[in-house]
């Protein structure tokens, strides 16, 4: 069974369900601490293990004897080990409603006083203070620190800063697997401790409608530029040129309404139509005319994607 507990050097220890035992929170080598709260503090002229003890009384608030409260716990240290690595401001984004919320509170304000804790609650007897902000939805924002006692749902992940970390209890998403250490609890229970990074949270993006739509836009502008290039060298091959750019208007008319172009869909008719106009004319002189106007309708087409299409 996992457990956690001080060892003989005061640092903080898991034992995993599988045995294996992770220090969590070092407090043995005082140059892991770059915030400003000291370990120990002078009471009434004794040196106070307050922060220690203040850990500790945490943990047995936490704890009811069941896996659940030993992932919350896992989850504490974690927080309190990257509050201490470094003085700065923090926006966190706490899902949940458990004694680990009351810990939380207790810590983040003493680790840097202007860091806020977005609630996502639907209780509504829990008060709004200086440091915590109750909410229904997750807000339009982006957090550095997110802590949920379930599985995040995408949106919540796409709120994450792009060097911001994840704490929450369950497996990971497959995107971020890589950058996940897992915590096994035991019966089922997991806890996933994620670092982003720019690529990560671009990977999360693209698993979202937002990104799928946006996915689906880039390659219209790259299948539209690269009719650009037969256009210019392959002039012979005129069906395929023509099959390409109605494959295209399929897939513009697919998302027309999440396009932020209004004229697209006009712009690459136009060009459609010169090319069938310049495959169908026998005529040499007006065959040049429509030549140029082809190339003019194209230019046309390229100057909407660089403008304003994606």
């Amino acid at each position: 069974m996992s457990a956690i507990g001080f060892n003989k050097n005061n640092n903080v220890e898991f034992v995993d369900a599988d045995n294996n035992k992770h220090i969590i929170l070092n407090l043995e080598d005082n140059r892991l601490n770059h915030s400003y709260v000291p370990l120990i503090m002078a009471q009434d002229g004794k040196l106070v293990y307050s922060f220690i003890n203040d850990i500790g009384r945490c943990i047995n608030n936490i704890y009811d004897g069941s896996q659940m409260s030993i992932a919350r716990c896992v989850i504490l240290l974690l927080l309190l080990a990257e509050l201490r690595s470094k003085p700065r401001r923090h926006d966190i984004l706490y899902i949940g409603d458990s004694p680990l919320f009351e810990a939380i509170l207790n810590f983040v304000p003493r680790f840097y006083t202007e860091s806020r804790i977005y609630h996502l609650t639907n209780n509504n007897d829990v008060p709004n203070s200086s440091y915590v902000t109750n909410v229904n939805t997750v807000p339009n924002k982006k957090f550095t620190i997110i802590i949920d006692e379930s599985q995040p749902d995408l949106n919540t992940l796409l709120s994450a800063h792009d060097f911001g970390k994840l704490f929450f209890i369950g497996l990971p998403l497959i995107s971020i697997k890589d950058s996940s250490v897992l915590y096994n609890i035991g019966n089922g229970v997991y806890v996933s401790a994620v670092s982003l990074n720019p690529i990560v949270c671009r990977n999360l993006y693209n698993l979202s409608p937002e990104g799928k739509i946006k996915f689906q836009i880039q390659q219209i502008a790259a299948a539209i530029k690269s009719v650009g290039l037969d256009l210019y060298s392959n002039m012979q091959n005129l069906d395929s040129i023509i099959h390409s750019i109605r494959q295209t208007e399929i897939m513009i008319n697919k998302i027309y309404p999440f396009i932020p172009s209004v004229d697209i869909k006009q712009s690459v008719n136009e060009f459609k139509e010169a090319l069938i106009d310049y495959k169908v004319r026998t005529n040499p002189q007006l065959r040049k005319s429509d030549y140029i106007n082809l190339h003019n309708k194209y230019n046309a087409l390229v100057n909407l994607l660089d403008a304003d299409f994606i």
